[in-house]
């Protein structure tokens, strides 16, 4: 058997046919209140015990099959170990001790200054297993926890109250990213002997730098860089014109030290690190969005209030579109469609940096304006037809859509391949589209319309052309279609349609027609003025053959639709 503070080791194995083992303990010889424990062949920790306590251990095989467990093995016993236990924090002045007894009855806990001889107790309530009190700067401890208030059953831990920094700049030594802060106590009491990292807190941010042999080095968590050599700070690669709040405080082995005051240094000025333009993009024939990352000034994060943004035609003359853009991006307005733009950015001077060197360039190019027209000689009731004129002459060849915007019909958006393609509006109008020609059609008849058109490239849809106006011609009523022919009598018949509407339209007629003819070439006007899709002609001879047609009447908005099949009836006797 083996142990450590809180568990005992068993090793078991070597029954023929056993089908795993059982573990008896207890801390009376007698085996008073055992405990039972499962464990297989091998070795197995026995868990949760108590510290340095004498335990009793018997083990018995299980049987299996048609074998009986066997007899308890002889006694062993074993004492777990005493150890230390503890866990110590420190934190300013406050030390903290915290342990562990499996059967807590009433501790006591006992500390010293580390070179004293007189010892502060404390005994503790029943279950109470962790204690605080208050140290000195700068002073090491012993500290020891008597399990039960035994002299016998002690735990032990030591603890280190470090001193608290003091902290001096060396203003002699302050450039525009370069400053030094010296800790003037570092050698006085023990933390040149006991701290093993620094934690410097720079504006409220803080940094851990790992001590070894009086130095140390690290990266700033807000920015530049922190250097430790014998109590000396120096602090590279900071913002330029810049105040920064300084603190420190060192740790070892679970101790923190009250924080230094706090020290405030300025570096000195200097100019803004070049932004980095991250898009430009042209939004339409006209205007140009740029973005660009935060300009900081050099090892500063401080950014730029302001940004100059600059564009080209030929990269030589530069024009300012603006010098106080603001956040990190800004829309350049009022520009020509159909040009190839170059665009930069300047992080502007301010009281408290200089301007900054231009970013690298951006091309971006915007799509031009389209030109649209009218084909007159191809208007009809239905379909007509409209050029781009400036398709083949501008960059609009290059454009990856068109979308064509109408009155009355909405938009229809054609994905251009090769300069072609095809789109629909609500209700079934069509386009067509190839090579700067529009062909319109299923068109209600009659009907006025503004179109007007815009071109997309990427991210730049231009501004809709100029609207033109067109009117289809008048267009007739569709064929009605007859639902039934009823006769009610020797002198009338019911004639029931479908309702017609106006050719490629959702127009409905308003009036119909009825006719009834002998003979199917005279035909007879029952009424020119049916509403609905229900009529009953009346005043028929009896015991007569008739043959029923129904007309969409013409109006205002369509003309006459042709007439409907004629379907035959007989009156009645």
């Amino acid at each position: 058997m083996s142990s450590d503070q809180n568990s005992i080791t068993v090793n078991v194995g070597g029954v023929a046919n056993a089908s795993g083992y059982t573990v008896q303990y207890s801390t009376s010889a007698s085996f008073t209140n055992p405990k039972y424990q499962p464990v297989s062949a091998g070795s197995s920790p026995i868990d949760d015990l108590s510290v340095n306590t004498k335990y009793y251990f018997r083990v018995k095989a299980n049987g299996s099959a048609n074998y009986n467990d066997s007899d308890f093995s002889a006694v062993e016993s074993v004492t777990t170990e005493a150890g230390s236990g503890l866990d110590v924090s420190v934190e300013g002045k406050k030390v903290t001790v915290m342990w562990t007894d499996a059967n807590p009855t009433a501790d006591s806990v006992r500390y010293r200054a580390v070179g004293t001889t007189q010892w502060k107790t404390q005994k503790l309530r029943e279950g109470v297993t962790m204690y605080s009190f208050s140290g000195t700067l700068g002073t090491n401890y012993e500290i020891e926890v008597l399990l039960d208030q035994q002299e016998a059953n002690v735990l032990n831990a030591t603890a280190v109250v470090l001193d608290q920094p003091k902290l001096s700049v060396d203003k002699n030594a302050t450039r525009d990213d370069t400053f030094t802060v010296n800790v003037t106590n570092y050698t006085a009491k023990n933390l040149a002997t006991n701290a093993t990292q620094a934690l410097v807190t720079v504006n409220g941010v803080q940094t851990a730098v790992d001590i070894q042999n009086q130095y140390g080095a690290a990266a700033l968590a807000g920015g530049g860089n922190v250097t430790f050599n014998d109590g000396q700070f120096t602090f590279t690669e900071m913002a330029s014109n810049t105040s920064y709040k300084v603190q420190v405080s060192f740790a070892a082995d679970g101790s923190v030290s009250t924080p230094s005051s706090a020290l405030t240094v300025k570096t000195l000025k200097t100019c803004y690190e070049a932004p980095a333009i991250t898009s430009a993009t042209a939004i339409s024939d006209t205007a140009v969005t740029v973005t660009w990352s935060t300009a900081y000034g050099k090892n500063s994060a401080v950014p730029a209030q302001a940004y100059t943004v600059q564009y080209s035609l030929d990269g030589v003359k530069w024009t300012n579109a603006t010098t106080k853009a603001t956040g990190n991006a800004f829309t350049i307005q009022k520009l020509k469609g159909g040009n190839e733009y170059q665009v930069r950015v300047i992080a502007t001077k301010d009281s408290t940096f200089e301007a900054s060197a231009a970013s690298d360039v951006w091309f971006v190019e915007t799509l031009a304006l389209p030109k649209v027209t009218l084909d007159k000689a191809s208007v009809t009731d239905d379909s007509f037809v409209m050029n781009v004129t400036n398709y083949q002459d501008t960059n609009l060849t290059k454009a990856e859509m068109v979308t064509v915007t109408t009155t009355n019909f909405g938009s229809a958006t054609i994905d251009l391949q090769n300069g072609t393609g095809s789109g629909a509006f609500v209700g079934g109008m069509t386009v067509a589209f190839n090579n700067g020609m529009l062909t319109f059609a299923n068109v209600p008849s009659n009907t006025q319309l503004k179109v007007q058109l815009s071109f997309t490239l990427a991210s730049c849809t231009t501004a809709l052309s100029q609207a033109v106006t067109v009117k289809t011609t008048v267009a007739a009523y569709t064929k009605p279609a007859l639902a039934g022919v009823t006769v009610l009598s020797s002198t009338s018949i019911k004639v029931d349609w479908e309702t017609a509407y106006g050719k490629n339209s959702t127009k409905a007629a308003q009036y119909y027609t009825v006719q009834y003819s002998t003979d199917g070439v005279n035909w007879t006007n029952a009424t020119t003025k049916a509403t609905g899709n229900s009529f009953t002609i009346q005043r028929l001879k009896p015991n007569t053959k008739y043959l029923v047609s129904v007309v969409a009447t013409k109006d205002q908005w369509f003309n006459a639709s042709e007439p409907s099949d004629a379907e035959l009836v007989t009156t009645l006797a």
